[in-house]
């Protein structure tokens, strides 16, 4: 059977410009099935500025990027909150950021936004769904919208594969031609190889970012994403006049958890801290040892929780405040639970909020002691 090759070193000078044209077609197809995706995607450089958009990223944002020229992200989104937002998960450099903001301009959005630093921003219109009542199942509908639209990813990754050999079959033939029309083959070659991988480098960086990241546990010192959270909000904590005191146990050994996703819940309890503290105040932070489970507290003398909203606070979209997405508390409590811990809460509206987190000190499976406080299991 002859190889593919051999059929190619046998095309005349016209077969090949026609083959180079087809080639040209499929890429310019490809891009454009990803430039009409509903999915807003951008494209971030290792400077985190701006490489590409498509045309839901830049309806989202409002704004008309113009490919390759590195724009800050900054100079693209009019929201001050939701830049604010961005810089911090950016500057955090810890993996993947999965939030639900709602932005006020340039247009009235929720949005569903997965960020990669120095690769990937993904953006999800969601506005019609948070519409509706949540219990028609707002969140199901997202991720089909994901799985669908990562499909679409996958299919468009086997043609650019077969244009990738094609091209280097046809490299190989650009050598035996005639010297003046191998500069000039060699010349649209280079352009559709540059392209291709181009696209996909945006297929695989899309996939990579929303790809749901199973947890990955290894021993550690749970102190360390605690001082880790502290350090990066240290300009925050100053800033709204909170004081913090931490009171450690030296006595807890290193345990199974996943790092990451344990500085991510820290992160949201801190804020949430902060935020219940308006005026300022202290937030005390300890940790113990009982039997084999790691007690985490975390005490703040805020504005404290109505009783008739504790039993809601962990559930998604769930929030008494006017701009809060209802995320970081639930974000919180399916960490802790996928650790196999459990987070207890006691509150009194005008003196403050506790927080306990349980988590097993184990290398194996550990059965918790059961709820005391009617806290959310």
């Amino acid at each position: 059977m002859p190889k593919p090759v051999d059929k190619l070193l046998k095309l005349d000078k016209s077969a090949l410009e026609n083959f180079l044209i087809q080639l040209q077609q499929k890429n310019e197809q490809t891009e454009s099935l990803i430039q009409k995706l509903p999915i807003g995607i951008l494209g971030l450089d290792d400077n985190n500025r701006i490489s590409w958009a498509n045309e839901a990223g830049e309806n989202i944002l409002g704004s008309r990027i113009t490919s390759g020229r590195g724009i800050p992200i900054n100079s693209v989104i009019v929201d001050h909150e939701f830049k604010n937002w961005f810089e911090t998960a950016l500057k955090t450099n810890r993996g993947v950021f999965n939030e639900e903001k709602e932005v006020l301009f340039p247009k009235h959005r929720h949005l569903l936004v997965t960020v990669r630093p120095s690769q990937m921003i993904v953006l999800v219109d969601i506005t019609s769904i948070r519409s509706r009542d949540r219990e028609t199942g707002d969140l199901e509908r997202i991720n089909s919208l994901i799985k669908l639209s990562r499909g679409i990813a996958h299919e468009l990754g086997n043609p650019l594969n077969s244009i990738t050999i094609h091209l280097k079959l046809l490299a190989k033939i650009g050598e035996s031609l005639p010297a003046k029309e191998k500069k000039k083959f060699q010349d649209a070659l280079g352009v559709l190889t540059h392209e291709t991988d181009r696209l996909d480098r945006i297929i695989k960086n899309f996939l990579k970012a929303t790809r749901q990241k199973p947890p990955e546990f290894k021993l550690g010192d749970i102190h360390d994403p605690i001082e880790e959270a502290l350090n990066f909000l240290a300009p925050e904590l100053k800033a709204d006049k909170i004081k913090v005191k931490t009171d450690f146990s030296k006595s807890i050994p290193e345990f199974l958890f996943d790092r990451d996703k344990m500085y991510q819940a820290f992160l949201n309890l801190i804020k949430n801290a902060v935020e219940a503290m308006p005026k300022g105040g202290e937030l005390r932070i300890g940790t113990a040892a009982r039997e084999k489970v790691c007690s985490i507290a975390f005490q703040d003398n805020g504005i404290g929780i109505p009783e008739k909203d504790l039993p809601y606070i962990f559930e998604e979209y769930y929030t008494t405040k006017e701009e809060g997405s209802g995320l970081g508390l639930a974000i919180l409590y399916n960490i802790i639970r996928e650790h196999g811990g459990r987070i207890d809460v006691k509150s009194q509206e005008g003196k403050g909020t506790l927080f306990i987190l349980l988590l097993p000190i184990r290398r194996d499976k550990l059965q918790l002691p059961m709820n005391t406080t009617g806290a959310k299991e």
